[in-house]
């Protein structure tokens, strides 16, 4: 998978996501400035706010149907 590139890490790949400030970083940031923090890997991360949207929609679709069917 591609990451992005650390703005404080310039070589650094962004492939954590940091639980408590709710941003990327990277595992020099990891060491550095969010040591006490809970993290994931930016992937897992991905992969439940697809899952998040994914439910979104599907609340919203099932909406739009319900208020379809109101007249």
């Amino acid at each position: 998978a591609l990451y992005p590139r650390c703005l404080e890490h310039k070589l650094e790949s962004c492939s954590l996501y940091c639980l408590t400030c709710s941003k990327l970083i990277c595992a020099d940031c990891l060491e550095s400035q969010h040591s006490e923090h809970k993290y994931k890997s930016a992937n897992s991360q991905l992969a439940a706010k697809k899952q998040e949207l994914l439910g979104d929609i599907e609340k919203i679709t099932n909406l739009g149907k319900n208020l379809h069917g109101v007249e």
